[in-house]
């Protein structure tokens, strides 16, 4: 987690995102490679992909922070 809350965050929407890999443009509806996936979301794709979840490597992550309300 502390991975996460290191990194800034996009407030453009009434949550808050981050994007990894891929970016999702919310008008245009299209995505755009951005920037490489950081190390630290290995962790998690082989968590998925151990639990039967994924079975492909992620080429994109978009976390969401929604806060009570």
């Amino acid at each position: 987690m502390h991975h996460i809350y290191d990194k800034s965050w996009d407030g453009t929407l009434r949550r808050r995102t981050q994007q990894y890999g891929w970016t999702y443009d919310y008008r245009d509806h299209g995505v755009e490679k951005t920037r490489p996936l950081p190390d630290w979301i290995e962790f998690i794709q082989d968590k998925l992909q151990s639990e039967g979840c994924i079975d492909n490597p992620m080429e994109q992550l978009i976390i969401n922070e929604y806060i009570p309300g």
